[in-house]
């Protein structure tokens, strides 16, 4: 991002090598970590592109979170982001900073082209709604049990809220 005009928003812990790397870079930054869901929502409110290049993943939420608020997302052309992403974000090399700079820079000039991926994204986060999981979760159980399930009362996901 050297010398782009754009503020660098890290939400989570730096170690000290990476914030002294940081510091000498000449970027606009800061960062911040221990955040409520609250407040963690108003950061993707507040941001024009989810930047989430990761090497490893367990699921990649950010992905969801950042669809989910309305933002453009640029992720990792690896598993699982790629398949969480759903087609609604930019996909880089996360090994390549050229190929994240190029995309930071394909965004930020092609309006059509972010509000296509903001557009799939909000589709995308939708799969991933409590509801559509419920609806998924009882599917599965109804071929299971040859569809002998009858849901009592109400389940609730804590996650995705």
């Amino acid at each position: 991002l050297k010398g782009l005009h754009c503020t660098l928003d890290i939400v989570g812990r730096l170690k000290p090598e990476k914030l002294e790397k940081l510091k000498s870079s000449g970027l606009d930054y800061s960062f911040t970590s221990g955040l409520s869901d609250a407040e963690l929502a108003q950061k993707y409110v507040q941001c024009d592109i989810v930047l989430f290049p990761s090497t490893f993943e367990g699921f990649g939420l950010p992905i969801i979170e950042g669809q989910k608020a309305g933002r453009v997302v640029i992720t990792s052309d690896l598993s699982p982001m790629k398949e969480v992403a759903g087609g609604g974000a930019r996909l880089v090399d996360p090994f390549n900073i050229n190929d994240i700079r190029k995309a930071v820079l394909e965004l930020c000039e092609n309006p059509t082209l972010r509000n296509n991926l903001i557009q799939k994204g909000f589709e995308n986060s939708r799969k991933f709604q409590t509801e559509e999981i419920a609806n998924q979760y009882a599917a599965v159980y109804q071929k299971i049990l040859g569809g002998k399930l009858t849901i009592l009362g109400t389940i609730f996901f804590p996650f995705f809220s």
